[in-house]
């Protein structure tokens, strides 16, 4: 019964880290450009690049996801606008 439960747990991890991938996948591919959309429509190019630098949306993909799985794993789940 043990090793039974010590299955499902491991292949419980293993699917919430793959649906954790496909959704930072997904909210990467999904387009959009988060600092444009936040600094408003009048903004200029440098408040876009700030926005963007806060958000760390100018940071490499690696990185980027890092971030998202510490941030996960810590119960962080970002600022609610």
């Amino acid at each position: 019964m043990i090793r039974f439960l010590f299955i499902r747990l491991c292949q419980s991890i293993g699917t919430l880290f793959a649906v954790a991938v496909l959704l930072f996948l997904l909210f990467h591919i999904s387009g959009g450009d988060p600092g444009a959309t936040l600094a408003g429509k009048y903004a200029s190019s440098i408040d876009i690049e700030l926005v963007n630098k806060s958000l760390g949306t100018d940071k490499p993909l690696l990185n980027r996801m890092s971030t998202f799985f510490y941030e996960v794993l810590s119960f962080n789940f970002g600022r609610s606008w």
